[in-house]
């Protein structure tokens, strides 16, 4: 009798893990979506700040001729 409540105590802990492993994944794919948003909102503007800079590097180059 003992082994076969260790066999479903088992089986339960390991039903446990998958379903923990299941919200871990989510929370995970979660976090990395948000992410994205910043990444996809911080992108534009770094690549604006780098079009500016080279501009003005431009403009001084212009007026040293």
């Amino acid at each position: 009798m003992p082994r076969l409540v260790e066999r479903l105590e088992f089986g339960l802990r390991a039903d446990q893990r998958e379903e923990h492993a299941k919200f871990c994944t989510a929370e995970l794919l979660e976090e990395a979506a948000e992410h994205v948003v910043v990444i996809d909102e911080v992108a534009p503007l770094l690549a604006l700040e780098l079009r500016e800079g080279a501009l003005k590097l431009q403009e001084e180059v212009v007026q040293l001729l």
